[in-house]
């Protein structure tokens, strides 16, 4: 015969439940959210859009580092003369495509 509760007694079935329950009511309230959110106009669902982007853009101070390194390494090397520039009018044509 199998146990009535999960190992952890009634206080573990307890708190799954509860977790479950609070799962339950968060993804009502996203639901609530996008549901306003979609009647918001264009304008402001861009700027909605933007804020919760921009929350979640934190950088990653050895990622940034990388990316000063890698950049002053071309740069070097651009000044050496082992590295060409492209200009400007002749990428965007190769990504209009």
């Amino acid at each position: 015969m199998q146990p009535m509760f999960p190992r952890g007694g009634p206080a573990a079935a307890y708190r799954g439940a509860v977790r479950i329950e609070k799962s339950r009511n968060i993804m009502e309230s996203l639901d609530q959210l996008a549901k306003k959110a979609i009647k918001l106009k264009p304008v402001e669902r861009i700027r909605l859009v933007e804020a919760v982007l921009y929350s979640l853009d934190k950088p990653d101070p050895d990622i940034e580092q990388s990316w000063v390194v890698e950049a002053e390494a071309q740069y070097e090397a651009y000044k050496r003369g082992e590295l060409e520039a492209i200009d400007w009018d002749e990428i965007r044509k190769r990504y209009e495509r």
